[in-house]
């Protein structure tokens, strides 16, 4: 894998990758990050960054009560639901990159709605 792109930072074992990267895959080009939610102004990112605030709200109370990071999402079906939702509506033209890659968001959106089993096209 180039990149792994995760929404909600593991506490416990997000750390992990480093020393998995470091001991198996040194000389491997890749990247673990957060997925960076931008583009305010947008009728697509508004309702992305409202849906990503409410389900880090209530991560943030289930770790205070001793939630596992691991069983976050047993807890979070609605905002499952709603993304779910979101990106079976997703179009390319929401969609932007640091450069010029409307053709891979295009490859990403249709790879990704293709996995779940959503209409999708290219």
């Amino acid at each position: 894998m180039k990149r792994i792109v995760f929404l909600i930072p593991d506490q416990k074992y997000g750390g992990a990758w480093q020393i998995l990267k470091t001991k198996f895959y040194a000389s491997d080009e890749s990247q673990y990050l957060q997925l960076a939610i931008t583009g305010k102004g947008t009728e697509f990112a508004e309702r992305v960054g409202a849906l990503y605030s409410r389900m880090m709200a209530k991560i943030d109370e289930l770790r205070k009560q001793n939630v596992r990071d691991t069983h976050f999402l047993d807890f979070c079906r609605d905002e499952l639901d709603e993304a779910f939702q979101l990106l079976l509506n997703t179009k390319v033209s929401d969609l932007s990159s640091v450069s010029a890659g409307e053709s891979r968001n295009a490859t990403t959106l249709a790879g990704l709605q293709r996995a779940l089993n959503m209409p999708y096209s290219i």
